[in-house]
């Protein structure tokens, strides 16, 4: 600790620290702040803070973390604060990315957005012992550093891979810091908050979308179905199309390629879909093995069909490219193609269940598989 606690037992050099901190605070705005540290209120007040500012914020954007570094900054008194991101670990090698750097009086220049640090996790460079410390503990690494080492560093686990993470660090410049159990314990509730968020909304990511293909699960593309149903019947304007995509001979792909050429152009598949929705307005999901459910609100009949066809048309453009070596991934034979059957409501009726529209989308599915596949065939309501 830089001996500096050995003040503790020296009434006289205890109160020549406390001069020091005086003359520090007075010419600090974040000193200012470190002369509160032990009001309870204060620390209390700066967590609700913290936590009204996560519930505001969306996990993943850009600006996730900005308020909260700020907060944490203004409640723990650092005179800079730095938010890394995990980039790669390589054996013993952590590579962090500076993301975003809080410091009003320049302390650091040195540490710039979009700067790559290498770090030895095995044998860490003084500055980098509280970095590294807390990567591979998952926790809070508070060791006061002299010269440009962070005092206190958190980890914020974003995902349950160990590169789904970040890093938050803060420093108390100068001779004057004293890094305390109570900054410790603020320290790791604040990053705890931060990744209980962060967490939340990855496990929630997890549930509503297919690993493989990106979109929609099943679950999550039928709650989809059922409120565009009933946006429809609320606004009957424009139309609502509903498709039940199935790819075709998908399994012979399966037993003569095996489940890993299935699994690619199955992901193919799936960035083929995605990059034609309309953000807002169009849904897309795995509907279960090789079917898909695509939904087109406020849609007019017409522009449904037109829409399907190019999907359609693209889809066989994109595996003929594939089968005729224009591709990265070994390409099925023949080429995959796909049939789609839809359901077309010019002007929903609130009554009409979301299992009556997908029945008869799937009456068109297999109509289109009778005639022959690769086509859209369009149905309405019985």
């Amino acid at each position: 600790m830089r001996g500096k606690n050995r003040a503790r037992g020296n009434p006289a050099r205890a109160r020549r620290r406390l001069r020091r901190r005086r003359e520090c605070a007075r010419s600090s705005p974040c000193r200012k702040v470190r002369t509160l540290k032990n009001n309870g209120e204060f620390y209390l007040g700066k967590l609700a803070e913290l936590g009204a500012a996560l519930a505001r914020s969306q996990p993943g954007s850009a600006s996730f973390f900005a308020q909260p570094l700020r907060i944490v900054q203004e409640a723990l008194g650092f005179s800079l604060s730095v938010l890394y991101r995990v980039e790669n670990r390589i054996e013993d090698v952590l590579i962090l990315e500076v993301v975003e750097v809080l410091d009003p009086e320049g302390k650091r220049p040195a540490l710039a957005p979009g700067k790559l640090l290498v770090i030895d996790l095995a044998r860490p460079a003084a500055v980098f012992r509280n970095e590294a410390a807390a990567f591979r503990n998952r926790g809070v690494a508070a060791e006061n550093i002299p010269g440009d080492g962070c005092d206190l560093v958190g980890h914020v686990a974003a995902g349950e891979n160990e590169l789904a993470a970040y890093l938050i660090g803060g420093d108390f410049v100068g001779a004057e810091a004293d890094l305390q159990e109570a900054d410790r314990r603020v320290f790791e509730i604040a990053t705890g908050l931060m990744s209980a968020l962060l967490l939340k909304a990855h496990f929630q990511h997890r549930a509503d979308h297919d690993r493989l293909t990106g979109l929609w699960s099943s679950g999550r593309i039928r709650a989809e179905l059922e409120a565009a149903l009933q946006r429809c019947a609320r606004w009957p304007v424009h139309g609502l199309a509903v498709a039940l995509i199935d790819i075709d001979h998908f399994k012979a792909v399966n037993d003569a390629r095996g489940h890993l050429a299935g699994d690619a152009a199955l992901a193919a598949f799936g960035r083929l879909i995605a990059s034609r929705l309309r953000a807002g307005q169009d849904h897309a999901g795995r509907f279960g093995g090789e079917e898909f459910l695509i939904i087109l609100e406020d849609t007019a009949s017409d522009t449904a069909r037109s829409w399907l066809e190019l999907l359609r048309i693209s889809v066989e453009r994109h595996f003929q490219s594939e089968a005729t070596g224009g591709g990265a991934v070994e390409p099925p034979e023949p080429p995959l193609t796909i049939s789609i059957g839809t359901c077309l409501l010019e002007a929903q009726v609130p009554s009409t269940p979301a299992t009556e529209v997908l029945a008869a989308a799937d009456r068109a599915l297999y109509a289109a598989k009778r005639a022959g596949r690769n086509r859209v065939v369009a149905a309405g309501l019985p």
